[in-house]
């Protein structure tokens, strides 16, 4: 990919009646992931209202220091949940990530599905880049 392109992937799932929305923005050195709900808990909202609102948004980098990449919270909230998940991501695929999420928090469930998915979203996304590299 040369660095003037950047790639929006998204689509649209639903878990247990929830609603989950997925966009993910690949630049040349980084990715923002954020995933939205329209569950009433998430924004105080109806249930059929979608406001696609950026909840915390967390960034974190690998460093050459440490096998973990470095993270911080940018727009902070009381779970860690954004955080957390930049961090595996940068980890793994060495490049800088942020996350939004603005789904129930206090949902584990909802968040491992979420974690999941975005993970395997993650590599879709990078794999599709890789490909249009190599032609």
């Amino acid at each position: 990919m040369t660095s003037s392109q950047i790639k929006v992937y998204q689509t649209t799932e639903v878990h247990e009646e929830t609603p989950l929305y997925f966009q993910i923005t690949v630049m040349s050195s980084s990715v923002l992931v954020w995933v939205g709900s329209s569950k009433p808990e998430s924004h105080q909202a109806s249930s059929s209202e979608v406001t696609g609102r950026l909840g915390g948004l967390s960034m974190a980098i690998p460093t050459k220091y440490d096998k973990t990449a470095t993270s911080t919270q940018l727009i902070p909230t009381a779970s860690d949940t954004c955080e957390r998940l930049a961090k595996r991501l940068a980890s793994k695929h060495n490049m800088q990530f942020f996350v939004s999420m603005d789904i129930p928090s206090n949902d584990e469930g909802l968040v491992r599905v979420v974690e999941g998915r975005t993970a395997g979203l993650i590599k879709e996304a990078l794999g599709m880049d890789a490909e249009v590299v190599a032609r």
